[in-house]
Parts: structure tokens; C-alpha cells; sequence
């Protein structure tokens, strides 16, 4: 994905606070540590988990959404309106968009 296709998801994401790892497909929560990448390069270039330390507003070359947009902007919305700082989401089987926060 190009860098001015990124620039959403990267702009969302630090709506909230997050990196853009938070809508990646290549990364894997890790409870209260964090966010890991598990994007295959990393295993290629002798680097696994290369690019598990993003802060809000740092761009990934390697970033893909796990999701749409649209969806994403949802997730930030219900996070900014409930002033959540803990969230959970996953789609159910209906394909809707479930959220959870604390």
C-alpha cells in the first residue's frame, strides 16, 4: 500500500492514541504489552517481530488494514464517543461489527 493510501488509517489511528498496528493485519495483540508484527519479512531479513515498537502517528511501509475505511472509522468513533481506553472488536457471524471497552 502506498504511503498517501496509509496516511487514513495512520490519522485514525492516533485519533485514539494508537499506532496503525491497531488496524494491521500483521499484528498480533500481546495483552497489555502491545501490539506484534508478525509480517513476513521479518523473518526474511533475521528480524522477527521488526516492527512491534510503532507510536502513534509513525508510518509501517508494511502496514495492510484488517479492515475497511469505513470500519475503522467506526471502531474510532465508538472509542472517542464512549472515551474508552481499553477496546476489543471482531465482526460476528451476522458480519456486524461488535465493540467492547472499558
Amino acid at each position: 500500500m502506498k504511503k498517501e493510501a496509509r496516511q487514513i488509517f495512520n490519522i485514525l489511528a492516533s485519533e485514539v492514541s494508537w499506532s496503525m498496528c491497531s488496524f494491521c493485519k500483521y499484528s498480533e495483540a500481546c495483552g497489555c504489552e502491545g501490539m506484534v508484527c508478525i509480517h513476513p519479512l521479518g523473518d526474511r531479513m533475521g528480524h522477527p517481530n521488526f516492527f512491534g515498537g510503532l507510536y502513534p502517528g509513525d508510518d509501517c511501509w508494511t502496514f495492510r488494514p484488517n479492515y475497511d475505511v469505513g470500519t475503522i472509522a467506526d471502531i474510532v468513533g465508538i472509542v472517542l464517543s464512549n472515551g474508552w481506553r481499553m477496546v476489543a472488536w471482531t465482526k460476528n457471524r451476522k458480519g456486524q461489527l461488535e465493540v467492547v471497552g472499558e
